[in-house]
């Protein structure tokens, strides 16, 4: 009968320990590990949403940070961040402690801004000639008549400007050539 009961004792307290710890959660297969975390999807729009998935064994505790907090050992969690966040989920037992992250990234609503553009002058703008075009443009200030590029030509006041068909008009009215544009005479 005594070597029953040396069994049992025996049999007892190997078995104790083990019964023990797995009711209250405790494992002697070393820390814990974690099967899976992920993020579904792990891209969104700002406004969306992204739902956190993950299987935890042999731990004791379980905790995902940014504001998510205890968890279970199998679960899910929806998320909504402004900003591309990254989430870790820690597992604790007493042989250990594992963490695994996740980021779900936010890309941003595209605006498309117009920036008004500022002409850059490239120098004076050739005064475009009048219906009929007229090929020469004359002072009447300076009296002289140009080609309409010429760089005096486009300085004239606009009450000053008068156009003419051909060379023989300018000079019949009295105007001479430019000293600068050189038009024929």
């Amino acid at each position: 009968m005594k070597s029953k009961f040396s069994h049992l004792v025996l049999a007892l307290v190997l078995v104790l320990p083990l019964l023990l710890a797995s009711c209250v959660g405790l494992s002697f297969g070393g820390p814990p590990t974690v099967n899976s975390f992920s993020a579904s999807p792990t891209s969104i729009s700002e406004g969306a949403s992204s739902e956190l998935i993950w299987s935890v064994s042999n731990a004791t505790a379980l905790i995902i940070d940014q504001g998510i907090g205890a968890i279970s050992a199998a679960g899910s969690s929806t998320v909504t961040p402004a900003v591309t966040t990254t989430y870790t989920l820690t597992a604790v037992n007493a042989a250990g402690t594992i963490t695994k992250t996740v980021t779900v990234t936010v890309n941003s609503a595209s605006v498309t801004t117009t920036v008004p553009v500022t002409p850059v002058p490239l120098g004076p703008l050739p005064i475009p000639n009048p219906p009929g075009n007229k090929d020469w443009l004359a002072s009447t200030y300076t009296h002289e008549y140009h080609y309409p590029h010429c760089s005096i030509a486009q300085n004239i006041p606009f009450p000053s400007k008068r156009w003419f068909d051909t060379v023989n008009q300018a000079q019949a009215a009295g105007f001479n050539p430019c000293s600068v544009c050189r038009p024929p005479r």
